[in-house]
């Protein structure tokens, strides 16, 4: 039998930390109800904790890992940690720059991600600190699932056993059941998914994207297709089914891939409603459910005064549309493959003020394009209509996407973000990419 140790005198109560063979196991932790952008690494949901060694490892109901700590002496980082999302991709964020880096994101951290871009010059995946941290994971998973049949404590031995299903191999087999659901890939999220720490629901109801722009490094491969709602139900149903009591982790929903919008409003609303329906985002332990989706600029000018108004209506605390807009210069549009008529940033820029004005959980996010290797008078007509004297906008911000940036070149974006920031009425931030 293993040693089972916990509270006064061995005696436990449910809830409270148990010590079974090196492992410390802290069950149904209550974090954080919102996603406020704190600058230390709060819990957030609910989850367990599970110490062992130098690791802490916070844990799903489920019983995959999410968040993995260390007090190593190699560890990147006071303060930095690495995130393992739905689709088994780990990211490491960084908390360096901490005031300066809250200003750029918005977040408190800059994410890495494992063979992501490295225009930041450091790259904290080059040491093993971090891969042997998911060994470690790998390791407790294997030590839980060990333990699991000689611990008497039936949710124990329960939590145990979920703990042991999910080590490395596991998590990938979650991770394949996820693609199997959702039938199409998951390129890219909207950068406002920060605001719930990119903890969404993703259901696909439109495939590729009508654009298909050449300098894209997330296209999907596929033509642009809208999914029937039938389809979009069983997705819902299939993630309801994955995550099991993980589930209440996530109020907030994404509609992929990267042109919902051209589905049409009518098909977002539908849609909206029945993935609600499925999986009731109300009675999640967060208490603020969010809806996102991209737009091509096209989708969003076609939207009328009718379909905003029923859009703001769908029951979320915060509808996101983000708009891909990617530059304002014409010339600089055709060498990127951008088809979109010289008026139409200008005219994509006063719907979006317009709708970010108007009361109501609808807003509108703006994307463009910052690289160094781009002309001239892209950066001078962007910092133009960001810089035009206007009332500042109360909704929505503007997500300025790195493009073709140098390894090393981070203080000269960090610059150019910052300076027109300084001088927007809209609020700017850079669009570092996160995966699911």
């Amino acid at each position: 039998m293993p040693d089972v140790t916990g509270g006064p005198a061995g005696a436990r109560r449910p809830g409270d930390a148990a010590r079974i063979s090196g492992l410390e196991i802290r069950p149904d932790r209550r974090g954080l109800r919102d996603f406020p952008p704190v600058s230390y690494p709060a819990p957030d949901g609910r989850c367990h904790e599970i110490r062992r060694g130098d690791y802490t490892f916070e844990v799903g109901l489920d019983g995959a890992v999410r968040r993995i700590h260390s007090r190593r002496p190699d560890w990147p980082e006071p303060g930095g940690y690495l995130r393992c999302g739905l689709a088994h991709r780990w990211v490491y964020r960084s908390p360096a720059l901490y005031g300066e880096t809250f200003a750029l994101t918005g977040r408190h951290y800059l994410p890495h991600v494992l063979a992501g871009d490295r225009w930041t010059g450091w790259d904290p995946w080059a040491g093993p600190a971090l891969h042997e941290a998911i060994r470690a994971w790998d390791e407790a998973a294997a030590l839980a699932a060990e333990l699991a049949p000689s611990v008497s404590e039936p949710a124990l031995a329960a939590l145990l056993r979920r703990v042991g299903a999910h080590g490395r191999a596991g998590l990938e087999r979650r991770a394949r059941r996820l693609r199997r659901i959702l039938r199409a890939p998951l390129p890219v999220l909207p950068p406002e998914c920060a605001r719930v720490d990119y903890a969404v629901l993703p259901v696909i109801l439109a495939e590729g994207c009508p654009s298909e722009c050449r300098f894209c490094r997330f296209r999907t491969g596929a033509a642009f297709r809208r999914r029937p709602l039938e389809d979009v139900r069983a997705q819902a149903e299939g993630l309801r089914d994955l995550l099991g009591p993980e589930l209440v982790n996530f109020a907030s929903v994404f509609l992929g891939q990267n042109d919902a919008l051209a589905a049409g409003a009518a098909a977002v609303v539908e849609a909206a409603e029945a993935v609600r329906e499925v999986l009731r985002p109300r009675e999640a332990y967060h208490r603020r459910p969010r809806l996102f989706l991209f737009a091509d600029p096209a989708a969003f000018l076609q939207l009328d005064d009718a379909a905003l108004e029923a859009l703001g209506a769908l029951p979320f605390e915060g509808i996101h549309v983000n708009v891909g807009l990617e530059s304002p210069d014409p010339e600089t549009l055709a060498r990127l493959g951008k088809a979109l008529y010289p008026e139409a940033a200008a005219e994509v820029l006063r719907r979006a003020e317009a709708v970010n004005r108007a009361p109501g959980p609808l807003e509108v996010g703006l994307n463009f394009l910052v690289g160094s290797g781009l002309p001239d008078r892209h950066h001078r007509r962007l910092e133009a209509i960001l810089t035009a004297p206007g009332r500042p906008v109360p909704k929505g911000a503007v997500y300025l996407a790195p493009l073709d940036w140098p390894p090393g070149s981070f203080r000269e974006l960090r610059r150019t973000v910052l300076s027109l920031k300084a001088r927007s009425a809209w609020p700017v931030f850079l669009y570092p990419v996160e995966p699911v």
